[in-house]
């Protein structure tokens, strides 16, 4: 079976990365939640924590791909709770992002 595997990077404006995201699909997934996210990240502390919240890469990463779907602003905050099914998007862990930026990124690659 093919093994399928997505690397996301956000870089700064001189080119240095600051996140990489190397997403795996496991074999037999059924579907984006069964997906492994292995994350490397560089961080001031230098630990990445999949269960403490998502960084600010991630939720920039995020609006812009809802940007790409024509989504600003508090349309695009309102979409994501609502995806999460949160109050708040500090309530979402960086392994939820993860796994919400590599459904959205496909749902782009179909439309």
């Amino acid at each position: 079976m093919e093994k399928k595997e997505r690397l996301i990077e956000v870089r700064t404006a001189e080119g240095r990365p600051i996140l990489s995201l190397l997403l795996t699909e496991r074999q037999g997934a059924s579907s984006s939640q069964d997906t492994a996210v292995t994350e490397g990240a560089s961080q001031a502390n230098g630990q990445a924590s999949s269960d403490s919240s998502m960084t600010d890469a991630q939720k920039r990463y995020l609006f812009r791909i809802l940007a790409d779907q024509g989504m600003e602003a508090d349309a695009a905050h309102q979409r994501l709770k609502k995806l999460f099914g949160v109050d708040s998007l500090q309530q979402v862990s960086k392994r939820e992002a993860s796994g919400m930026i590599e459904q959205l990124l496909e749902e782009n690659e179909r439309r």
